[in-house]
Protein backbone atom coordinates (compact mmCIF):
# COMPACT_ATOMS: atom_id res chain seq x y z
CA UNK A 1 0.00 0.00 0.00
CA UNK A 2 2.33 2.78 -0.86
CA UNK A 3 1.59 6.43 0.01
CA UNK A 4 0.72 5.07 3.40
CA UNK A 5 2.41 6.17 6.52
CA UNK A 6 2.49 3.21 9.14
CA UNK A 7 -0.31 4.98 11.43
CA UNK A 8 -2.62 4.31 8.67
CA UNK A 9 -1.97 0.79 7.76
CA UNK A 10 -1.84 -0.19 11.80
CA UNK A 11 -5.62 1.17 11.63
CA UNK A 12 -5.93 -1.23 8.56
CA UNK A 13 -4.27 -4.07 10.46
CA UNK A 14 -6.81 -3.69 13.49
CA UNK A 15 -9.74 -4.03 11.01
CA UNK A 16 -8.42 -7.05 8.96
CA UNK A 17 -8.57 -10.36 9.53
CA UNK A 18 -6.01 -12.62 10.73
CA UNK A 19 -3.88 -13.35 7.47
CA UNK A 20 -4.30 -9.96 6.36
CA UNK A 21 -2.52 -8.56 9.65
CA UNK A 22 0.01 -11.49 8.79
CA UNK A 23 0.90 -10.16 5.20
CA UNK A 24 0.71 -6.69 6.82
CA UNK A 25 3.82 -7.51 9.34
CA UNK A 26 5.59 -9.18 6.31
CA UNK A 27 5.98 -5.64 4.68
CA UNK A 28 8.45 -3.46 7.55
CA UNK A 29 10.00 -4.17 10.74
CA UNK A 30 7.67 -1.81 11.73
CA UNK A 31 4.32 -2.96 11.60
CA UNK A 32 6.29 -6.59 12.47
CA UNK A 33 7.45 -4.45 16.05
CA UNK A 34 3.49 -3.19 16.40
CA UNK A 35 1.46 -6.22 14.77
CA UNK A 36 1.36 -8.70 17.53
CA UNK A 37 -1.13 -6.84 19.47
CA UNK A 38 -3.33 -6.95 16.33
CA UNK A 39 -2.47 -10.58 15.83
CA UNK A 40 -3.15 -11.84 18.99
CA UNK A 41 -6.53 -9.83 19.58
CA UNK A 42 -8.23 -12.76 18.65
CA UNK A 43 -7.78 -16.03 20.60
CA UNK A 44 -4.84 -18.69 18.42
CA UNK A 45 -5.85 -22.08 18.07
CA UNK A 46 -3.06 -24.47 17.60
CA UNK A 47 -4.33 -27.51 16.13
CA UNK A 48 -1.31 -29.62 14.68
CA UNK A 49 1.82 -29.66 15.59
CA UNK A 50 3.14 -27.48 12.62
CA UNK A 51 1.02 -24.91 14.06
CA UNK A 52 2.61 -25.76 17.52
CA UNK A 53 5.62 -24.79 15.49
CA UNK A 54 4.66 -21.61 14.05
CA UNK A 55 2.97 -20.46 17.23
CA UNK A 56 6.45 -20.94 19.13
CA UNK A 57 9.02 -19.28 16.11
CA UNK A 58 6.67 -16.11 16.37
CA UNK A 59 6.60 -15.53 20.00
CA UNK A 60 10.05 -16.64 20.47
CA UNK A 61 11.27 -14.03 17.92
CA UNK A 62 9.23 -11.62 20.26
CA UNK A 63 9.13 -12.72 23.91
CA UNK A 64 8.42 -8.99 25.11
CA UNK A 65 5.13 -9.37 22.62
CA UNK A 66 4.08 -12.75 24.31
CA UNK A 67 3.90 -11.47 28.08
CA UNK A 68 2.38 -8.34 26.72
CA UNK A 69 -0.49 -9.22 23.97
CA UNK A 70 -1.13 -12.73 24.72
CA UNK A 71 -3.90 -12.97 26.57
CA UNK A 72 -6.17 -16.52 25.11
CA UNK A 73 -4.84 -19.18 23.72
CA UNK A 74 -6.56 -22.77 22.67
CA UNK A 75 -5.04 -25.95 21.91
CA UNK A 76 -6.26 -28.73 20.73
CA UNK A 77 -5.15 -32.35 21.95
CA UNK A 78 -2.73 -34.10 19.78
CA UNK A 79 0.57 -36.42 20.25
CA UNK A 80 3.61 -33.67 20.09
CA UNK A 81 7.30 -34.56 19.90
CA UNK A 82 8.99 -33.83 23.46
CA UNK A 83 11.05 -31.07 21.97
CA UNK A 84 8.17 -29.24 21.34
CA UNK A 85 6.35 -29.56 24.46
CA UNK A 86 9.76 -28.70 26.54
CA UNK A 87 9.85 -25.65 24.29
CA UNK A 88 6.23 -24.90 24.31
CA UNK A 89 6.64 -25.05 28.32
CA UNK A 90 9.89 -22.47 28.66
CA UNK A 91 7.41 -20.11 26.57
CA UNK A 92 4.52 -20.10 28.53
CA UNK A 93 6.28 -20.02 31.75
CA UNK A 94 7.02 -16.25 30.33
CA UNK A 95 3.65 -15.72 29.07
CA UNK A 96 3.16 -13.72 32.12
CA UNK A 97 0.06 -11.50 30.50
CA UNK A 98 -1.77 -15.46 29.63
CA UNK A 99 -4.89 -15.50 31.62
CA UNK A 100 -7.30 -17.94 30.02
CA UNK A 101 -5.95 -21.23 28.68
CA UNK A 102 -8.34 -23.69 26.34
CA UNK A 103 -7.22 -27.58 26.05
CA UNK A 104 -9.63 -28.88 23.45
CA UNK A 105 -9.22 -32.98 23.12
CA UNK A 106 -10.62 -34.26 20.21
CA UNK A 107 -10.00 -37.93 20.63
CA UNK A 108 -11.70 -40.05 23.33
CA UNK A 109 -8.74 -42.76 23.23
CA UNK A 110 -6.33 -40.54 23.89
CA UNK A 111 -5.17 -37.84 26.70
CA UNK A 112 -2.18 -35.54 26.61
CA UNK A 113 1.36 -36.66 27.32
CA UNK A 114 3.27 -36.28 30.39
CA UNK A 115 5.00 -33.65 28.64
CA UNK A 116 2.30 -31.53 27.62
CA UNK A 117 0.86 -31.35 31.25
CA UNK A 118 4.06 -30.44 32.10
CA UNK A 119 4.29 -27.53 29.35
CA UNK A 120 0.55 -26.81 30.71
CA UNK A 121 1.27 -26.42 34.58
CA UNK A 122 4.20 -24.03 34.11
CA UNK A 123 1.84 -21.34 33.09
CA UNK A 124 1.93 -19.23 36.75
CA UNK A 125 -0.52 -16.09 35.10
CA UNK A 126 -3.52 -17.96 34.62
CA UNK A 127 -6.95 -17.05 35.67
CA UNK A 128 -9.52 -18.98 33.75
CA UNK A 129 -8.53 -23.36 32.68
CA UNK A 130 -10.94 -25.32 30.17
CA UNK A 131 -10.30 -28.87 29.65
CA UNK A 132 -12.78 -30.12 27.33
CA UNK A 133 -12.67 -33.89 26.86
CA UNK A 134 -10.54 -34.26 29.72
CA UNK A 135 -8.69 -37.47 31.21
CA UNK A 136 -6.50 -38.74 33.82
CA UNK A 137 -3.17 -36.38 32.92
CA UNK A 138 -5.68 -33.30 33.03
CA UNK A 139 -6.59 -33.90 36.28
CA UNK A 140 -2.91 -34.54 37.42
CA UNK A 141 -2.31 -31.24 35.52
CA UNK A 142 -4.98 -29.52 37.64
CA UNK A 143 -3.17 -30.75 41.00
CA UNK A 144 0.08 -29.37 39.96
CA UNK A 145 -0.89 -25.96 38.59
CA UNK A 146 0.88 -23.18 39.80
CA UNK A 147 -1.62 -20.28 39.06
CA UNK A 148 -4.54 -19.70 41.33
CA UNK A 149 -7.26 -20.06 39.27
CA UNK A 150 -10.75 -18.26 39.19
CA UNK A 151 -12.25 -19.82 37.43
CA UNK A 152 -12.17 -24.16 35.74
CA UNK A 153 -14.27 -25.98 33.17
CA UNK A 154 -13.52 -29.56 33.40
CA UNK A 155 -15.39 -31.74 30.72
CA UNK A 156 -14.82 -35.58 31.14
CA UNK A 157 -15.60 -37.95 28.15
CA UNK A 158 -18.60 -39.81 28.43
CA UNK A 159 -16.34 -43.08 29.24
CA UNK A 160 -14.38 -41.55 31.88
CA UNK A 161 -16.12 -43.27 34.66
CA UNK A 162 -16.09 -46.64 32.96
CA UNK A 163 -12.17 -46.38 32.22
CA UNK A 164 -10.93 -44.67 34.79
CA UNK A 165 -12.72 -43.57 37.91
CA UNK A 166 -14.54 -46.94 38.44
CA UNK A 167 -11.44 -48.61 38.61
CA UNK A 168 -9.70 -46.67 41.51
CA UNK A 169 -8.73 -49.41 43.87
CA UNK A 170 -9.51 -47.49 47.31
CA UNK A 171 -11.27 -45.00 49.61
CA UNK A 172 -7.67 -43.08 49.68
CA UNK A 173 -7.80 -42.71 45.34
CA UNK A 174 -11.32 -40.97 44.97
CA UNK A 175 -10.65 -38.74 48.13
CA UNK A 176 -7.13 -37.78 46.38
CA UNK A 177 -9.71 -37.26 42.85
CA UNK A 178 -12.35 -35.40 44.49
CA UNK A 179 -12.71 -32.30 42.76
CA UNK A 180 -11.99 -30.63 46.40
CA UNK A 181 -8.90 -32.28 46.33
CA UNK A 182 -7.97 -31.32 42.88
CA UNK A 183 -8.14 -28.41 43.43
CA UNK A 184 -7.28 -26.58 46.31
CA UNK A 185 -4.14 -25.30 45.46
CA UNK A 186 -6.84 -22.75 44.11
CA UNK A 187 -9.02 -22.65 46.59
CA UNK A 188 -8.27 -19.27 48.29
CA UNK A 189 -9.41 -17.69 44.17
CA UNK A 190 -11.90 -20.24 42.67
CA UNK A 191 -14.88 -18.41 41.70
CA UNK A 192 -16.75 -20.74 39.01
CA UNK A 193 -16.33 -23.89 38.87
CA UNK A 194 -18.05 -26.10 35.73
CA UNK A 195 -17.61 -29.89 35.86
CA UNK A 196 -18.97 -32.26 33.60
CA UNK A 197 -19.05 -36.46 33.95
CA UNK A 198 -16.26 -35.78 36.89
CA UNK A 199 -17.54 -39.08 39.45
CA UNK A 200 -17.46 -39.49 42.91
CA UNK A 201 -17.76 -41.92 45.27
CA UNK A 202 -21.04 -41.80 46.85
CA UNK A 203 -19.70 -42.79 50.14
CA UNK A 204 -16.14 -40.93 50.21
CA UNK A 205 -16.43 -37.39 51.12
CA UNK A 206 -13.90 -34.98 51.56
CA UNK A 207 -11.75 -33.56 53.59
CA UNK A 208 -14.10 -30.62 55.43
CA UNK A 209 -10.75 -28.38 56.24
CA UNK A 210 -10.40 -27.86 52.09
CA UNK A 211 -12.92 -24.47 52.03
CA UNK A 212 -13.03 -22.61 48.59
CA UNK A 213 -14.40 -19.32 50.46
CA UNK A 214 -14.91 -16.95 47.56
CA UNK A 215 -16.68 -19.57 44.78
CA UNK A 216 -20.12 -18.34 44.13
CA UNK A 217 -21.11 -20.34 40.77
CA UNK A 218 -20.62 -24.16 40.45
CA UNK A 219 -22.20 -26.48 38.02
CA UNK A 220 -22.10 -30.38 37.91
CA UNK A 221 -23.44 -32.21 35.08
CA UNK A 222 -23.61 -35.49 34.64
CA UNK A 223 -23.14 -36.21 38.52
CA UNK A 224 -22.92 -38.66 40.61
CA UNK A 225 -25.26 -39.28 43.53
CA UNK A 226 -24.75 -35.88 45.53
CA UNK A 227 -23.44 -35.54 49.73
CA UNK A 228 -25.00 -32.47 50.06
CA UNK A 229 -23.10 -31.43 52.88
CA UNK A 230 -20.03 -32.02 52.13
CA UNK A 231 -20.39 -28.82 48.99
CA UNK A 232 -21.39 -26.79 51.43
CA UNK A 233 -18.83 -27.25 53.55
CA UNK A 234 -16.28 -26.92 50.45
CA UNK A 235 -18.56 -24.01 48.81
CA UNK A 236 -20.29 -22.12 52.18
CA UNK A 237 -20.85 -18.99 50.30
CA UNK A 238 -21.93 -20.29 47.13
CA UNK A 239 -24.77 -18.15 45.42
CA UNK A 240 -25.43 -20.22 41.73
CA UNK A 241 -26.21 -24.24 41.45
CA UNK A 242 -26.50 -25.81 38.46
CA UNK A 243 -26.93 -29.53 39.05
CA UNK A 244 -27.66 -32.38 36.74
CA UNK A 245 -27.53 -35.77 37.99
CA UNK A 246 -25.82 -39.03 36.12
CA UNK A 247 -28.51 -41.75 36.81
CA UNK A 248 -30.10 -43.28 39.56
CA UNK A 249 -32.87 -45.42 40.48
CA UNK A 250 -35.98 -44.31 42.67
CA UNK A 251 -35.19 -45.99 45.45
CA UNK A 252 -31.44 -44.36 45.22
CA UNK A 253 -32.79 -40.51 44.95
CA UNK A 254 -35.46 -40.91 47.83
CA UNK A 255 -32.53 -42.31 49.84
CA UNK A 256 -30.46 -39.59 49.66
CA UNK A 257 -32.42 -36.84 49.78
CA UNK A 258 -33.08 -38.01 53.19
CA UNK A 259 -29.75 -38.61 53.67
CA UNK A 260 -28.53 -35.00 52.83
CA UNK A 261 -31.88 -33.46 54.86
CA UNK A 262 -30.62 -35.22 57.97
CA UNK A 263 -26.97 -34.39 57.32
CA UNK A 264 -27.98 -31.07 57.06
CA UNK A 265 -30.29 -30.58 60.39
CA UNK A 266 -27.33 -32.57 62.23
CA UNK A 267 -24.94 -30.53 61.16
CA UNK A 268 -26.81 -26.95 61.56
CA UNK A 269 -25.58 -25.91 58.58
CA UNK A 270 -26.92 -25.18 54.75
CA UNK A 271 -25.94 -22.61 52.24
CA UNK A 272 -27.07 -18.95 53.35
CA UNK A 273 -26.12 -17.22 50.42
CA UNK A 274 -27.54 -19.66 47.74
CA UNK A 275 -30.17 -17.59 45.09
CA UNK A 276 -30.08 -19.48 42.06
CA UNK A 277 -31.00 -23.33 40.98
CA UNK A 278 -31.49 -24.96 37.63
CA UNK A 279 -31.53 -28.44 36.77
CA UNK A 280 -34.67 -31.39 36.62
CA UNK A 281 -36.52 -31.53 39.22
CA UNK A 282 -35.64 -34.76 40.54
CA UNK A 283 -32.08 -32.95 40.82
CA UNK A 284 -33.35 -30.41 43.14
CA UNK A 285 -35.13 -33.55 44.94
CA UNK A 286 -31.99 -35.81 45.25
CA UNK A 287 -30.02 -32.51 46.84
CA UNK A 288 -32.54 -32.58 49.87
CA UNK A 289 -31.35 -28.52 50.23
CA UNK A 290 -32.49 -26.82 53.40
CA UNK A 291 -32.33 -23.12 52.48
CA UNK A 292 -34.77 -20.99 50.49
CA UNK A 293 -33.43 -20.12 46.79
CA UNK A 294 -34.32 -16.91 45.88
CA UNK A 295 -34.37 -18.00 41.77
CA UNK A 296 -35.34 -21.61 40.79
CA UNK A 297 -35.44 -22.88 37.35
CA UNK A 298 -36.70 -26.58 36.47
CA UNK A 299 -36.93 -28.83 33.73
CA UNK A 300 -40.31 -30.84 34.65
CA UNK A 301 -40.22 -34.33 33.89
CA UNK A 302 -41.48 -36.16 30.65
CA UNK A 303 -45.22 -36.86 30.20
CA UNK A 304 -44.10 -40.11 29.76
CA UNK A 305 -42.92 -41.08 32.77
CA UNK A 306 -44.43 -42.23 35.69
CA UNK A 307 -41.28 -41.52 38.19
CA UNK A 308 -40.13 -38.72 38.53
CA UNK A 309 -43.37 -36.93 38.50
CA UNK A 310 -44.78 -33.56 39.37
CA UNK A 311 -45.34 -34.74 42.95
CA UNK A 312 -42.16 -33.83 43.57
CA UNK A 313 -42.48 -30.51 43.14
CA UNK A 314 -44.40 -29.66 46.36
CA UNK A 315 -41.56 -30.57 48.45
CA UNK A 316 -39.14 -29.18 46.28
CA UNK A 317 -40.73 -26.00 46.35
CA UNK A 318 -41.67 -26.40 50.30
CA UNK A 319 -37.73 -26.00 51.29
CA UNK A 320 -36.97 -23.57 48.39
CA UNK A 321 -39.57 -20.85 48.63
CA UNK A 322 -38.77 -19.03 45.92
CA UNK A 323 -39.29 -15.69 44.86
CA UNK A 324 -39.02 -16.18 40.96
CA UNK A 325 -39.96 -19.40 39.79
CA UNK A 326 -38.88 -21.20 35.94
CA UNK A 327 -40.57 -24.42 34.62
CA UNK A 328 -40.18 -26.23 31.63
CA UNK A 329 -43.16 -28.25 31.93
CA UNK A 330 -46.46 -28.29 33.34
CA UNK A 331 -46.39 -28.05 36.92
CA UNK A 332 -49.29 -30.47 37.15
CA UNK A 333 -50.59 -33.59 35.35
CA UNK A 334 -52.94 -31.44 32.92
CA UNK A 335 -54.62 -35.05 32.01
CA UNK A 336 -56.80 -34.72 35.05
CA UNK A 337 -60.30 -34.06 35.34
CA UNK A 338 -60.55 -30.14 35.36
CA UNK A 339 -61.45 -28.87 39.17
CA UNK A 340 -58.93 -31.55 40.49
CA UNK A 341 -56.23 -29.50 42.40
CA UNK A 342 -53.59 -30.17 39.17
CA UNK A 343 -51.64 -27.24 40.13
CA UNK A 344 -52.27 -26.60 44.15
CA UNK A 345 -48.59 -26.52 44.63
CA UNK A 346 -49.71 -22.26 44.23
CA UNK A 347 -51.90 -22.35 46.88
CA UNK A 348 -49.56 -23.14 49.58
CA UNK A 349 -46.82 -21.93 51.92
CA UNK A 350 -44.24 -23.64 49.21
CA UNK A 351 -45.63 -20.12 46.52
CA UNK A 352 -46.07 -17.76 49.33
CA UNK A 353 -42.85 -15.91 48.48
CA UNK A 354 -43.69 -15.81 44.81
CA UNK A 355 -43.52 -12.98 42.61
CA UNK A 356 -42.34 -14.36 39.06
CA UNK A 357 -43.68 -17.26 37.21
CA UNK A 358 -42.99 -18.54 33.96
CA UNK A 359 -44.30 -21.86 32.64
CA UNK A 360 -43.30 -23.55 29.25
CA UNK A 361 -45.67 -25.89 28.62
CA UNK A 362 -45.61 -28.56 26.10
CA UNK A 363 -49.15 -30.32 24.44
CA UNK A 364 -46.71 -33.58 24.04
CA UNK A 365 -47.68 -36.70 22.15
CA UNK A 366 -50.44 -38.96 22.41
CA UNK A 367 -51.65 -38.76 26.02
CA UNK A 368 -52.36 -34.68 25.23
CA UNK A 369 -54.38 -35.23 22.43
CA UNK A 370 -57.81 -34.90 24.05
CA UNK A 371 -57.11 -32.46 26.91
CA UNK A 372 -59.23 -29.66 27.64
CA UNK A 373 -57.07 -26.82 27.37
CA UNK A 374 -59.81 -24.19 28.57
CA UNK A 375 -60.16 -26.06 31.88
CA UNK A 376 -56.40 -26.65 32.32
CA UNK A 377 -56.46 -22.84 32.03
CA UNK A 378 -59.23 -22.37 34.50
CA UNK A 379 -57.58 -24.70 36.98
CA UNK A 380 -54.38 -22.59 36.91
CA UNK A 381 -56.21 -19.46 37.39
CA UNK A 382 -58.04 -20.79 40.36
CA UNK A 383 -54.83 -21.77 42.01
CA UNK A 384 -52.85 -18.17 41.43
CA UNK A 385 -55.98 -15.82 41.98
CA UNK A 386 -54.50 -15.47 45.45
CA UNK A 387 -51.15 -15.03 44.72
CA UNK A 388 -48.87 -12.01 44.93
CA UNK A 389 -47.28 -12.68 41.30
CA UNK A 390 -46.26 -9.70 39.19
CA UNK A 391 -44.63 -11.14 36.38
CA UNK A 392 -46.14 -13.84 34.72
CA UNK A 393 -45.64 -15.61 31.63
CA UNK A 394 -47.65 -18.75 29.92
CA UNK A 395 -46.30 -19.96 26.68
CA UNK A 396 -47.80 -23.37 25.24
CA UNK A 397 -46.63 -25.27 22.21
CA UNK A 398 -47.99 -27.61 20.08
CA UNK A 399 -45.88 -28.96 17.73
CA UNK A 400 -45.73 -32.26 19.27
CA UNK A 401 -49.02 -33.17 20.44
CA UNK A 402 -49.36 -35.90 18.09
CA UNK A 403 -46.42 -37.78 16.31
CA UNK A 404 -48.68 -38.35 13.22
CA UNK A 405 -50.54 -34.80 13.02
CA UNK A 406 -46.83 -33.07 12.03
CA UNK A 407 -46.58 -35.68 8.89
CA UNK A 408 -50.11 -36.11 7.44
CA UNK A 409 -52.06 -33.09 7.22
CA UNK A 410 -55.38 -34.29 6.55
CA UNK A 411 -55.36 -35.79 9.74
CA UNK A 412 -58.43 -33.54 11.66
CA UNK A 413 -57.48 -31.68 14.64
CA UNK A 414 -57.66 -33.55 17.68
CA UNK A 415 -59.10 -31.59 20.56
CA UNK A 416 -56.35 -29.89 22.54
CA UNK A 417 -54.94 -28.51 18.81
CA UNK A 418 -59.03 -27.27 18.02
CA UNK A 419 -58.51 -25.53 21.41
CA UNK A 420 -55.35 -24.15 21.12
CA UNK A 421 -55.88 -22.87 17.54
CA UNK A 422 -59.71 -21.18 18.85
CA UNK A 423 -58.36 -19.57 21.99
CA UNK A 424 -58.50 -16.47 22.18
CA UNK A 425 -54.77 -15.50 23.50
CA UNK A 426 -55.68 -11.50 24.47
CA UNK A 427 -59.33 -12.68 26.17
CA UNK A 428 -57.54 -15.88 28.65
CA UNK A 429 -54.74 -12.98 29.39
CA UNK A 430 -57.45 -10.64 30.57
CA UNK A 431 -58.72 -13.06 32.96
CA UNK A 432 -55.47 -13.51 34.86
CA UNK A 433 -55.08 -9.41 35.38
CA UNK A 434 -58.58 -9.48 36.53
CA UNK A 435 -57.76 -12.36 38.77
CA UNK A 436 -54.29 -10.45 40.03
CA UNK A 437 -54.19 -7.73 40.64
CA UNK A 438 -50.55 -7.55 41.31
CA UNK A 439 -49.54 -8.25 37.88
CA UNK A 440 -47.08 -5.62 36.68
CA UNK A 441 -46.09 -7.47 33.42
CA UNK A 442 -47.86 -10.94 31.61
CA UNK A 443 -47.30 -12.96 28.64
CA UNK A 444 -49.64 -15.26 27.57
CA UNK A 445 -49.05 -17.47 24.39
CA UNK A 446 -50.05 -19.93 22.19
CA UNK A 447 -48.06 -21.58 19.44
CA UNK A 448 -50.44 -22.28 16.45
CA UNK A 449 -51.26 -26.14 15.99
CA UNK A 450 -49.74 -27.32 12.60
CA UNK A 451 -47.85 -24.35 12.01
CA UNK A 452 -44.96 -24.73 14.85
CA UNK A 453 -43.14 -21.36 13.63
CA UNK A 454 -46.74 -19.02 14.13
CA UNK A 455 -47.27 -17.97 17.75
CA UNK A 456 -50.14 -15.76 19.17
CA UNK A 457 -49.31 -13.83 22.15
CA UNK A 458 -50.56 -11.45 24.31
CA UNK A 459 -48.83 -8.86 26.20
CA UNK A 460 -49.17 -6.91 29.29
CA UNK A 461 -46.94 -3.88 29.53
CA UNK A 462 -47.67 -0.22 31.13
CA UNK A 463 -50.98 -1.16 32.41
CA UNK A 464 -51.82 -1.98 28.31
CA UNK A 465 -52.71 -5.49 26.82
CA UNK A 466 -51.48 -5.69 23.24
CA UNK A 467 -52.31 -8.55 20.64
CA UNK A 468 -48.90 -10.27 18.46
CA UNK A 469 -48.53 -12.51 15.86
CA UNK A 470 -45.04 -13.49 15.01
CA UNK A 471 -43.64 -16.06 12.67
CA UNK A 472 -40.20 -17.43 12.71
CA UNK A 473 -38.03 -17.76 9.62
CA UNK A 474 -35.48 -20.58 9.93
CA UNK A 475 -31.89 -19.75 9.20
CA UNK A 476 -29.34 -21.84 9.55
CA UNK A 477 -25.92 -19.49 10.47
CA UNK A 478 -22.70 -20.33 8.72
CA UNK A 479 -20.07 -21.59 11.86
CA UNK A 480 -16.95 -19.68 12.35
CA UNK A 481 -13.79 -21.75 11.81
CA UNK A 482 -10.20 -21.25 13.16
CA UNK A 483 -7.19 -20.70 12.06
CA UNK A 484 -3.53 -19.53 12.83
CA UNK A 485 -1.07 -18.22 10.63
CA UNK A 486 1.06 -20.51 9.25
CA UNK A 487 4.12 -19.20 8.65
Amino acid sequence: MPGLNNDVLLEVMAASCRKERARLMATSRALYSHGARHLLRETPHIQTEQHLISFLAFLSAQPDCCSKFLRDLEISDSIWSSPACVQLAEVLSRASGLQCLTLNGKSYGLGPTVFQTLAWAAIASLQDLRLCNAYETCLDLLKHHRSRLRRVVVDCPPNFDETFFNDLPDDDDWTEYHPVHVLQHSAPTLEELCITGWCTHIEVEPSPDIIYPRLRTLAIQYASLPLTLSLIRAYPNLEHLSFSLRHASRDEIEEYRLWNLNAQFLAGGTWRHLRAFQGDLADLYVLGLACPIEQVTLRMPAVHLEWPGVQLLDPVLAEARPRHLELDGWPGDICGPGGDGKFAVFRGEAASRLETLTIEGSLEGRDHVDIDVRAVLDDLLGSLKHSRLRHFALNIYTEHIDPTSGVKSDVPLGAAEQAALDLDVEAALRRFVAAIPTLQTAVFSVQVPRDRLMTRRAVLADGHIRFEEERKTLWNAPRPTGEYLDS
